[in-house]
């Protein structure tokens, strides 16, 4: 059973829009407006806006297979990727490359017998779509819900550098602490960007971060660091008014 693109948007978490094109299945954690404000900020952010961090498809089923193709292309300046596969909150397999970031990779594995919980972490370090995904013919498909839901702003330690198994970027390990639907937003080498805040999701999120400033003292004179980290602040308030809003700052 190959899954539609109807039931990956249902088990997709970590996503702002899931669509289909050229046959493919893309998982953006951008808006299509966030995206186009980085074509003319830069062609090396505008490119890191389709790796897929914090991306998740999660969902209960009785299948004893799971098979998966990928079209994975930069997200990154990183040559390697993970997607890690969870059964039951455990690790059991993954779909990797260590030496490059594009290319067509799949899998296929056998699953344990009964109902389970499947938990597919896809990379931070690259922009991975969705060829094929398939279950076995007539299996069940439950999505799992989540509490909360959650945006995450940063540089590259958000966005996932240097993980080496995706789901150990300290931005996947909150959201699973606060068992939150955590778009991640987070672009290496950023600094504060009013342009994004002033975007907004289409989600009313309980929690946002901010983990900006690692950068901006080296980008920016301080009184450009103060303005735009206001500018940032100032716009994400008036986007989000009923989320908690935390400021992470650098060490």
């Amino acid at each position: 059973m190959k899954l539609t693109v109807e039931q990956i948007r249902a088990i997709a978490r970590g996503v702002a829009e899931v669509e289909e094109c050229d046959g493919k299945i893309y998982l953006n954690r951008f808006t299509r407006e966030q995206r186009e404000i980085y074509k003319p900020r830069s062609t090396d952010f505008y490119n890191k806006c389709f790796a897929t961090a914090g991306v998740i498809l999660e969902f209960i089923t009785d299948s004893q297979s799971l098979s998966m193709e990928v079209d994975v292309r930069s997200g990154s300046s990183r040559k390697f990727f993970e997607h890690s596969i969870y059964v039951n909150e455990k690790r059991y397999a993954s779909l990797a490359c260590h030496g490059t970031n594009r290319g067509v990779f799949g899998g296929k594995w056998t699953l344990p017998e009964g109902e389970k919980q499947i938990k597919i972490y896809f990379p931070w370090s690259t922009a991975s779509k969705i060829i094929s995904f398939c279950l076995d013919d007539g299996a069940t498909l439950t999505p799992v819900t989540k509490e909360k839901k959650m945006i995450m702003f940063g540089d590259s330690i958000t966005h996932g550098y240097d993980a080496k198994h995706t789901e150990n970027s300290y931005a996947s390990r909150l959201a699973n602490a606060l068992d939150a639907n955590a778009i991640n937003k987070g672009i290496g080498a950023e600094v504060f960007f009013p342009g994004l805040a002033k975007c907004k999701d289409n989600i009313d999120p309980d929690y946002i971060t901010v983990a900006y400033g690692t950068n901006d003292w080296s980008k920016n004179d301080k009184e450009k660091f103060e303005a735009n980290s206001k500018e940032f602040y100032t716009a994400l308030s008036e986007s989000y008014p009923n989320a908690k809003i935390f400021a992470l700052t650098p060490i």
